[in-house]
């Protein structure tokens, strides 16, 4: 992420991280017992918001991430939510990703996409 915040010169608010971060609810994400990734989650009535998805650079490109995605609509299905956001720098490779995970533009602005997928259960 800092990359992003030098490229679009966003100043980090360490308070508002720690605001945020205790109203998130926050999953490590394991391979083969150990860490490899984390996702922080908020859930609303109308949708499931990814506030964060990171997977360690020499993990990724092996399913884990896409894994993670899986985990993250299961829990949007238990809770009766069929629809997942999120909001990708338009530099961050994974915004391709997004796309090919069945994840649409929903909001363009200056430096970001607002995304969204809708689920179906089954």
């Amino acid at each position: 992420m800092t990359r992003y915040f030098n490229q679009y010169a966003i100043n980090w608010d360490h308070q508002r991280f720690i605001h945020n971060w205790t109203s998130w609810q926050s999953y490590i994400i394991r391979h083969d017992n150990q860490a490899v990734g984390i996702v922080c989650l908020s859930f609303f009535p109308e949708h499931v918001y990814i506030n964060d998805l990171q997977i360690k650079s020499k993990f990724q490109g092996q399913g884990i991430g896409s894994w993670a995605m899986s985990q993250v609509e299961a829990l949007a299905l238990e809770r009766a939510v069929n629809k997942i956001r999120l909001r990708v720098y338009h530099a961050n490779p994974a915004k391709k990703w997004y796309l090919d995970l069945g994840f649409s533009v929903a909001v363009t602005e200056k430096q970001t996409s607002g995304m969204e997928k809708l689920l179906t259960n089954g």
